[in-house]
């Protein structure tokens, strides 16, 4: 009986030691783990940003140039449709000059503006 209670404890004692020894050697190692995978993973997101930052920089200059090439476009707009006022109200000022023709002006304007 007393083998028994004597074999019991040691074993169990045993078992208690290599349990603890167990959890301090895993935990231990899961954060070392942990620490490096958590480096691992911020190289890896600061690549990732770096790549989406040159992104956003060149995506920027194509705005950049599109605005400068949009500005350009206005202004031609803006130049031609002062030239289209500029013959409408010439066109419009001859229309009305028509009435003071005579036929001999009317038949030469109507001749060169048709050629």
């Amino acid at each position: 009986m007393k083998n028994q209670i004597l074999l019991i404890v040691l074993i169990t004692s045993l078992f208690w030691f290599l349990g603890c020894y167990m959890y301090i050697d895993l935990t231990h190692k899961d954060c070392i783990d942990c620490s490096v995978l958590v480096n691992e993973n911020n190289k890896k997101y600061q690549n990732e940003l770096d790549s989406l930052n040159l992104l956003r920089d060149s995506l920027e200059k194509e705005i950049i140039v599109a605005e400068f090439k949009s500005d350009s476009l206005r202004n031609s707009i803006s130049a031609r449709n002062k030239e289209l006022n500029k013959l409408r109200k010439q066109y419009n000022e001859t229309i009305a000059a028509i009435d003071n023709m005579s036929n001999d002006e009317l038949v030469k304007f109507l001749t060169d503006r048709y050629h």
